[in-house]
C-alpha cells in the first residue's frame, strides 16, 4: 500500500467533512482498531485486544510504521506470530533479526497510541460451560463475547471519564462472524444500558490487517497479550517484553475466567427470558 493510500484509509470517515469541521474535530474522533489472536485448539486463550487514539495521532503513526516496514529488508507486512515463527514475512530470517525488527515495530508504535484495550477469555471453560444446551450451538463464539466486552467496557470507561465522542472501530476482518454481528448490530446497541448506548457509535468496520497499517499495530498488541496470558495462567509472572517501555499507556483488560463466564451465561438466559439479567444489588 502506498504512503498516500495508508493515510487516506486513516482519515477515511472523515474525509466527508468539510475543511472547518475536519480541522476542528481531528483532535476529538477516537479510532480504535482492534484484533485478535488465539483459537480453540492452538491457544488455550482468545485475545481481542488493540489501541485507541485520536485520528491525529494515527495518521503520524502511519509513516512511522511504513518505515519500520521499509526496513532493510523490506516486508510487506507485520504479523507478530510471523516474526515469532520466522515464517510469511520472516521467512529465512535469524531469530535475531526477526527480535531487532520487533523492536522496531514497538518503537514505531509506542509514541501514537493513547489507549490500550484487551479481552482474555479462557476457551475451555468457555465452550464448556457455553455449549451445555442453554444457547443457541451457533452463538456458542468466543469471539462474539470478546467483540461485545470491548466495545461496552470502553463506553463504560468513555462515560467515567466524561468522553462524550464516539468511538469509531475497525476490526481485523472476520468473514465468519462479522456477518452474523451485522446481523445482531441493532438488537445490540438497543439493549445496551441507556447509561452507555449513545456512546456506542454506529456498525463497526472490518478491514484486512495486511493492508490497514494500524491493525498491524493491534495484532501485535494481541499477540503479546495471549502470550502473557498463557505462560502466565497460575498468576507467576514468566514472559518478558523485549522492549523498555518508555511511557505508561493507560488501559484496561477484562479476563474471562470461568467464575466470570458464568455470571455471564446465567445473564443471558435470564435476558432471553425477559427477566432481570441482574440479581438484587448486582451491578454490571
Amino acid at each position: 500500500m502506498t504512503p498516500a493510500k495508508a493515510l487516506l484509509c486513516v482519515r477515511a470517515p472523515v474525509c466527508g467533512l468539510p475543511d472547518g469541521k475536519w480541522e476542528n474535530r481531528r483532535y476529538l474522533i477516537l479510532r480504535g482498531y482492534i484484533d485478535d489472536s488465539g483459537s480453540r485448539g492452538h491457544s488455550p486463550v482468545l485475545v481481542l485486544g488493540g489501541w485507541i487514539s485520536p485520528v491525529t495521532k494515527w495518521l503520524e503513526f502511519i509513516p512511522a510504521w511504513q518505515a519500520m516496514l521499509a526496513g532493510p529488508p523490506p516486508i510487506e507486512y507485520f504479523k507478530m506470530n510471523e516474526a515469532a515463527k520466522l515464517n510469511g514475512q520472516f521467512r529465512d530470517w535469524s531469530e535475531e533479526r526477526a527480535n531487532e525488527r520487533v523492536l522496531m515495530a514497538w518503537a514505531a508504535l509506542e509514541p501514537h497510541v493513547a489507549y490500550q484495550v484487551s479481552t482474555i477469555i479462557r476457551l475451555e471453560p468457555f465452550y464448556r460451560i457455553f455449549g451445555a444446551g442453554q444457547i443457541e450451538k451457533r452463538f456458542v463464539n468466543p469471539y462474539y463475547l470478546a467483540f461485545a466486552s470491548i466495545i461496552t467496557d470502553v463506553a463504560w470507561h468513555q462515560k467515567s471519564q466524561g468522553i462524550a465522542e464516539e468511538i469509531d472501530f475497525i476490526f481485523d476482518d472476520q468473514a465468519m462472524e462479522k456477518g452474523k454481528i451485522a446481523e445482531a448490530w441493532d438488537a445490540f446497541r438497543a439493549s445496551a444500558d441507556p447509561e452507555i448506548r449513545d456512546l456506542i457509535g454506529s456498525f463497526p468496520s472490518f478491514q484486512d490487517d495486511k493492508k490497514f497499517l494500524p491493525l498491524q499495530a493491534a495484532d501485535f498488541m494481541a499477540w503479546w497479550v495471549r502470550k502473557m496470558a498463557t505462560e502466565e495462567s497460575d498468576g507467576k509472572t514468566r514472559a518478558r517484553l523485549p522492549w523498555k517501555a518508555k511511557r505508561n499507556i493507560p488501559g484496561f483488560q477484562m479476563h474471562y475466567d470461568e467464575a466470570r463466564l458464568k455470571i455471564v451465561l446465567d445473564r443471558i438466559v435470564r435476558t432471553a427470558a425477559g427477566e432481570n439479567p441482574f440479581s438484587p444489588g448486582e451491578s454490571a
